[in-house]
């Protein structure tokens, strides 16, 4: 299982869907869908929320039982306290083989979620792509796993990481 985070907008759902499309032995599990299907809120959430919900995901990626599975998700959530991050328990029960951290332009970002440009936003968005980028190198390096850091509009790259990930193939 590969973990791929990002900050919403930066592109990992299109970039994973775009791989999964050309490489179809490949399976693409998004974390927000896997919480709503629960009938779990994932926007605007309190403490207690994100650890339940960090529960609920961790329970279900240890019960799939398929080979090849990327998991769309976020290491490091933005909320109305402060920035929550994911704890590294998290990534060691689900066992994770590597991250890959994408990553765009703050402008590419902000004109995605469809917001207005400003330079309070560009810093925002900086502030929380660097720390996820951060803090998923943290977690990589504790649990000995390859890290990579790509920008989410460099298809062959990411294409090639993931399949260097795996060796070509989604169970090795």
């Amino acid at each position: 299982m590969i973990f791929v985070g990002g900050p919403s907008g930066t592109g990992k759902t299109t970039a994973i869907s775009r791989f999964v499309g050309h490489h179809p032995q490949f399976h693409h599990i998004k974390a927000s869908d896997v919480l709503r299907q629960q009938n779990r809120p994932v926007e605007n959430l309190s403490p207690r929320e994100l650890e339940e919900n960090q529960v609920i995901l961790e329970k279900y990626l240890r019960s799939v039982a398929l080979a090849g599975i990327i998991v769309d998700g976020h290491a490091v959530i933005p909320t109305s306290a402060g920035l929550y991050h994911v704890s590294s328990a998290f990534f060691r029960s689900v066992q994770f083989r590597a991250m890959i951290f994408l990553w765009e332009d703050p402008e590419v970002v902000a004109s995605r979620k469809g917001h207005p440009v400003s330079g309070s936003l560009i810093r925002e968005i900086t502030s929380v792509q660097s720390s996820e980028a951060s803090h998923m190198q943290r977690i990589s390096r504790e649990l000995g796993i390859k890290n990579f850091s790509i920008r989410s509009s460099a298809w062959t790259e990411i294409e090639d990481t993931l399949l260097q990930i795996c060796g070509g193939r989604p169970g090795s």
